[in-house]
């Protein structure tokens, strides 16, 4: 991850890197020029142990690139972060899947969805979890001026108890605030 200034050049940058594999896969900043970065690791990052396949991670950053906090998403199966969001309070939100349990929850099937709230302390609001017996995936995550949150992806299965029309469903789903 690199930060530029306005004229290009590069005022900060950050290297994560492990032992085995490693991605990102969602950045985006909030009203008061925080950083979140959030991806996947086959190894160790943050002096954190991988649970399994895959473990997924989000980071803040300060303006200054001083890491403030980090959480890890790991289960014995393969987890991922999707996709990333902040709202006016600079809360942070978190969509991704998991083919294991996160959260207490236990997995449907072959891989379920999920959506978590952090403060900007880092501290979880809540989550939300949605799964099937199928594979469900999340792709894209945003929020709006209300508070509300908007979570897109695709089912193989039957979420929210619609009947799947064959293959891969998209689905969209507002959360109120």
């Amino acid at each position: 991850m690199v930060k530029y200034d306005k004229e290009g050049t590069k005022v900060w940058h950050k290297w994560l890197g492990s032992n085995s594999f490693d991605e990102a896969r969602a950045l985006v900043t909030d009203k008061d020029g925080k950083v979140y970065l959030a991806g996947g690791t086959g190894g160790a990052l943050f002096d954190e142990t991988n649970q399994g396949d895959r473990d997924a991670f989000i980071v803040k950053y300060d303006k200054e690139g001083t890491k403030v906090w980090h959480k890890w998403l790991g289960s014995n199966s393969f987890d991922e972060a999707r996709a990333l969001a902040t709202d006016k309070d600079s809360n942070v939100y978190l969509a991704g899947g998991t083919g294991g349990a996160l959260f207490a929850e236990i997995n449907q099937g072959n891989r379920d969805a999920f959506i978590v709230k952090y403060d900007k302390t880092g501290t979880k609001v809540w989550h939300k979890w949605l799964g099937t017996n199928q594979y469900d995936y999340t792709r894209a995550l945003a929020t709006d001026k209300d508070g509300n949150v908007y979570l897109a992806g695709s089912t193989y299965g039957a979420l929210f108890a619609e009947t799947n029309k064959g293959g891969r469903d998209a689905y969209i789903v507002k959360f109120k605030q």
